[in-house]
């Protein structure tokens, strides 16, 4: 075999191998895998169906978001709960994309993310959420009503929003302070809140829907998440279901990617909740 010969052999086999790498990394940022949850909820609600998505980041997926709305639309929810980071730095397009077609499969809920606390025109974009017809909660509640039964839907804006308080820990405490003035009374409450590792500040709720954490974007087999931007390193609330008392928390594992770490062993999650009858 002459020396061409091998060189173009093993020019081949670098180049499929290179392909076969790229493809991988297309996949786990475009492949959305639908992840279900069951959680209690009050006896009108049973059945109730809510699309959960976060940290869309910016991110297309397919044309004019065709392929994420498909799969909204195969769901057939009832609402629609958004948790913060619909944007990536001052891009908004794709997020505008989303929220557009949305709107028209069901009722749309937002909340904030620290990324949109530093928009630099994010009181323009709320508003263009608001023209398109999402309902955007900034620290305040609506009553959702079905079957002669009721729930508290509560829209905690993110911890930067506070910005007179000084540090992490100052917004945290600000943070903290204004969801005990949502969640007085009895009843059952569903909070919308962008920050998992703030569950110790949520347990007067009984489902919080939350993101943030990506996963932990790169996710090691055996290991898991290595770090996640709320926790850092070997963190807790990266993806999944919690437990505390009556306190149950949905993490997704977001849409989109907020930094230049591609998504490894973590494909994209679009996360849908179904009521089942409080027992």
């Amino acid at each position: 075999m002459s020396f061409y010969v091998k060189l173009s052999i093993i020019l081949f086999a670098a180049a499929c191998i290179a392909a076969l790498v790229l493809f991988y990394f297309w996949y786990q940022s475009n492949a959305i895998r639908v992840v279900r949850e069951k959680v209690r909820m009050p006896e009108g609600f049973a059945g109730f169906k809510i699309v959960h998505i976060s940290d869309l980041h910016n991110h297309r997926f397919g044309k004019g978001q065709r392929k994420l709305i498909s799969l909204i639309e195969n769901e057939r929810p009832d609402i629609i709960a958004i948790t913060g980071d619909l944007i990536h730095n001052e891009y908004v397009s794709a997020a505008l994309e989303l929220v557009e077609k949305a709107v028209r499969v069901c009722p749309v809920y937002y909340v904030n993310g620290n990324h949109e606390c530093i928009l630099s025109f994010r009181e323009d974009f709320y508003g263009q959420l608001r023209k398109r017809g999402v309902k955007v909660l900034d620290n305040e509640y609506v009553t959702l009503r079905r079957n002669g039964d009721e729930i508290r839907l509560i829209g905690l804006s993110d911890p930067m929003s506070h910005t007179a308080a000084k540090g992490p820990r100052g917004r945290r405490k600000a943070a903290a302070i204004t969801l005990g003035t949502l969640t007085g009374g009895d009843g059952y409450k569903l909070l919308l809140s962008h920050r998992p590792e703030m569950f110790s500040d949520y347990l007067d709720v009984d489902l919080v829907l939350s993101g943030h954490a990506h996963a932990g974007q790169v996710r090691l087999p055996l290991v898991g998440a290595v770090i996640t931007p709320g926790e850092g390193f070997r963190p807790h609330y990266d993806v999944g279901r919690f437990v505390s008392g009556k306190t149950t928390m949905i993490v997704s594992g977001g849409l989109g990617s907020s930094n230049i770490v591609p998504r490894f062993n973590n494909r994209p999650q679009l996360v849908v909740i179904e009521g089942a009858a409080e027992k």
